[in-house]
Order: structure tokens, then C-alpha cells, then sequence
């Protein structure tokens, strides 16, 4: 970002949770004259020079009108996969940055009930990087990673369970 002469960015992820670790690392890489902030979940932090949102919340009015369309030099949107969904291409549409950079672990996956662009399409077939899984395996690029079956578990009576809404904390419970 510092060597393109990125001034303003825009981080757009699919969860919250994901635009604070993302933050908490950038903050770890540039130092304190890039002043960093969220958007969205009682954060309202519009005016930082790298901004870190979901695409949900900026696809509020509220909060996209806080911003002009060429307000970030670089927009950077993770599981760009999505990005033929309304609410991406409604950012999408409304932003002129001087790079959309999508990221992607599976760029042949598309949303089921969109089916008139693919992210190749949508990002003019410019691909930075590619690597199949097969050869990051071999390169070692991966983390170790093990696969556990679990049969014994029983979430009935669990309120938060019935009503689908699980709190961070309960879903770490869960899963911890």
C-alpha cells in the first residue's frame, strides 16, 4: 500500500469479526501514521485512513453516503467470489477507487441465484495470483490442519441453538 501511494483504503469483509483481526494485523505492520478504524457494529470510525467494514454495513445507505465514490484510493474485498451478489455489486457500483483488489480461496464458486457474471468478468480477467491447492500443499504454504468427527454432542435445549442466533462467545464455546 505505502509503495502505491495508497493514502485512504477500504477493507471489505463478509463478517465482523474478520475486519478486527484484519485490522489488529495491519496494525502490527504499518505504523502509527496511518490511523486505522472500523465501520459498522457501534464503530463509526469514517474519517481513518484505512477504513475495515463489512460488506452488509457498507451497503447501508447510511453508511455508504458518509463517503464519496473516489474517497479511497484502494478497495480491497475479501471473498470477492461474492461479488456478483447485490450487496457487493451495489459497493462495487457506488465506489471509483484506483484498484479493487478481490481475494478469493475459490474463484469458480458463484452464488447460486446470480448468474450473469462471474468474478473473472467482474474484475476485467485480471488475475495478481493464482495457485491451486495442489501446489500450495507441495510448497508448503498451508497450515496443518486436522479433521475431527464429533458424534456425542447434543445441542437441544440450548436456547441460543433453537433461535440460530449464536453470540461469539457461545459459537467459541461450541467450537473451542
Amino acid at each position: 500500500m505505502r509503495e502505491l501511494g495508497f493514502k485512504r483504503v477500504l477493507f471489505l469483509v463478509h463478517r465482523g469479526q474478520l475486519a478486527r483481526q484484519t485490522k489488529k494485523s495491519y496494525e502490527k505492520i504499518f505504523d502509527k501514521s496511518v490511523s486505522m478504524g472500523l465501520v459498522g457494529a457501534g464503530h463509526s470510525d469514517y474519517d481513518r485512513d484505512y477504513i475495515f467494514a463489512t460488506v452488509q454495513t457498507l451497503n447501508r445507505d447510511e453508511h455508504l453516503q458518509k463517503y464519496e465514490p473516489d474517497a479511497f484510493d484502494c478497495i480491497i474485498l475479501d471473498e470477492a467470489h461474492h461479488s456478483s451478489a447485490n450487496t457487493y455489486q451495489k459497493v462495487m457500483n457506488y465506489f471509483t477507487p484506483k484498484l479493487w483488489l478481490g481475494m478469493t480461496a475459490t474463484p469458480d464458486k458463484r452464488d447460486d441465484d446470480i448468474e450473469e457474471k462471474n468474478i473473472y468478468q467482474i474484475f476485467n480477467y485480471q488475475i495478481a495470483y493464482e495457485i491451486r491447492l495442489q501446489q500450495a500443499m507441495e510448497e508448503n504454504m498451508l497450515c496443518p490442519f486436522h479433521y475431527f468427527g464429533i458424534t456425542d454432542v447434543s445441542l437441544l435445549g440450548d436456547k441460543e441453538i433453537k433461535s440460530k442466533k449464536l453470540t461469539e462467545a457461545s459459537f467459541n464455546q461450541l467450537v473451542g
